[in-house]
């Protein structure tokens, strides 16, 4: 996950780039959903695992790039990918179907951490 942030993250225009290649070179310099959803679930399983708060800064900054690029605010589900400057590839966004499945999973995970976590500590779930 580290090496990820370090070498992939898009410092220009937010998030991850798509690929990398075991020297750091960029070999796919799109934004797809699925690494964004996972990011966002790694980041959070990582927090409270490790019990570090930079981990939360990721998550947080992943799900406001999420909610500002990724989402299809209109259609209610994400888009597949995007350029790496953030535009929306609209060709792709529909070849391959509209599925949400990583991003559905990804928050699937994390409430089940943070549930996990709340009933481990003695805290009651009001859920």
């Amino acid at each position: 996950f580290d090496k990820a942030m370090e070498v992939g993250y898009d410092s220009d225009h937010g998030s991850l780039f798509y690929g990398f290649s075991p020297s750091g070179e960029i070999c796919s310099n799109g934004k797809y959903s699925w690494v964004v959803a996972e990011t966002i679930a790694a980041s959070a399983l990582l927090a409270k695992q490790l019990n570090n708060n930079m981990y939360w800064c990721i998550y947080r900054q992943m799900w406001q790039y999420s909610w500002t690029y990724m989402v299809d605010h209109k259609l209610k589900c994400w888009h597949r990918n995007i350029t790496f400057d953030n535009k929306i590839i609209a060709a792709s966004s529909i070849a391959m179907g509209r599925t949400d499945y990583h991003s559905i999973c990804g928050c699937l995970e994390v409430i089940k951490s943070l549930q996990q976590a709340s009933v481990s500590s003695g805290v009651a779930s009001s859920q």
